[in-house]
Order: C-alpha cells, then sequence, then structure tokens
C-alpha cells in the first residue's frame, strides 16, 4: 500500500513449537498468512505439515510460543468458534464401520 499501512496478519506464529507428548516435530517455527493471500504447506514425509495443521486447529496443543487468529490466541478461543474460522479437509479420511458389505 502507498501509505505504508499494512494490515495485521490473518493468522500468526511466533516461536511455535508443536509435536506429540515431548516430542518435539516443529521447533520455533514463525509465519503470517493474511487475508487474500493463499499458501502452499510442502514438505517430505514426516516433517511436522499434518503436525502443524493439527496444531492450527487444537487437535494438538501448542508446546510453545504464541499462535492468534485474528489477533487473539487461538487457546483463548472457544472450539466452536474456532470452528466457525477455520476448517480442513484432510487427503485421506479412514471410515471405520463396524460392519461388511456384501
Amino acid at each position: 500500500m502507498s501509505d505504508g499501512f499494512a494490515p495485521p496478519p490473518l493468522l500468526e506464529a511466533r516461536n511455535l513449537s508443536c509435536g506429540y507428548g515431548n516430542r518435539v516435530i516443529l521447533e520455533k517455527f514463525d509465519f503470517s498468512l493474511w487475508p487474500g493471500f493463499r499458501c502452499g504447506l510442502l514438505g517430505p514425509n514426516g516433517c511436522g505439515k499434518s503436525t502443524l495443521v493439527n496444531t492450527l486447529c487444537r487437535v494438538n496443543e501448542p508446546l510453545a510460543g504464541s499462535l492468534r487468529l485474528e489477533g487473539r490466541e487461538i487457546a483463548d478461543l472457544p472450539r466452536r468458534q474456532l470452528a466457525s474460522m477455520i476448517a480442513v479437509v484432510p487427503q485421506d479420511t479412514p471410515i471405520a464401520v463396524p460392519f461388511q458389505v456384501r
């Protein structure tokens, strides 16, 4: 913008560490996403893509750092409100049903 004003990020992580239990997968990770921008998440198997997405959706809680959505800490948002703001469509959706199809 010509006036030097930049809007605040829609989603922002600062010094974010995520993982499972005591196992850290991503450590001290920073990123910002602004409204209207598109972002891709690429990397080899096991590098932390799913772990990051699960942390963004509060399936996993961050191990350290700050994760903010529209300026509010994601951990402070009620889950229902967060679900109205963030959604994930997984690549594979396993469906376990207790019966057989013939």
